[in-house]
């Protein structure tokens, strides 16, 4: 699964967002809460994502939390300018900044 043109990064509280809303995930997917997190520590192992520890990204918090549309996506945001690099997202609104690159997985796809 993984890419040699990809690297993969993303804040290690992604897996405390997957546990806080395991019930959803688990409901949208069709999925017993047991293979949603199997399924999520095969995907974090075997895509090579790269989970950025808080003590990392914190001196940027402050700066992603000016620029983020959306302050839930604050940690997202410091990850960004912590490795300087783009946030693949579908979320409209965070393209409504100017300081970090937003892609789609449909440009995303299209880079590759």
């Amino acid at each position: 699964m993984h890419h040699d043109k990809l690297e993969l990064y993303t804040p290690a509280l992604i897996v405390e967002e997957i546990f806080e809303n395991l019930d959803y995930i688990s409901k949208t997917a069709r999925l017993p809460k047991e293979k949603v997190i199997e399924l999520m520590i095969e995907l974090l192992g075997t895509a090579g994502i790269e989970l950025i520890e808080d003590e990392f990204i914190i001196a940027h918090k402050a700066e992603a939390l000016e620029i983020t549309p959306d302050k839930k996506d604050g940690p997202y945001f410091a990850a960004a300018l912590y490795k300087r690099c783009r946030i693949w997202s579908n979320d409209k609104p965070l393209k409504g900044q100017s300081k970090i690159e937003v892609i789609t997985i449909k440009e995303l796809l299209k880079s590759l």
